[in-house]
């Protein structure tokens, strides 16, 4: 029988290097802008804030953000960034 003492079923390979070139978003984003006038009515101001931050063991990063357009309600969300080896794309 095979001695399995150093393994855990758990093991999983390192995060993938090319996800350092996602390190510049990291941190906390404020922009404004405004839309545009169209046929559907006049343009509106919008505010978002973005925060980028590690997962926990830096195979994603999170993406947390909250948009508001004009007086609507704001939008909140999270996405998750990540990066597949095996086809070279995040």
């Amino acid at each position: 029988m095979a001695d399995r003492s150093e393994q855990s079923a758990f093991d999983a390979p390192a995060p993938d290097p090319e996800l350092k070139r996602l390190e510049p978003l990291l941190g906390t984003w404020t922009t404004e802008d405004h839309t545009k006038d169209t046929t559907y009515g006049p343009g509106v101001p919008v505010t978002s804030k973005e925060t980028f931050r590690w997962l926990d063991g830096g195979y994603f990063i999170v993406q947390e953000y909250e948009t508001t357009f004009g007086a609507e309600p704001a939008q909140r969300g999270v996405a998750y960034w990540g990066y597949d080896t095996d086809t070279g794309s995040s």
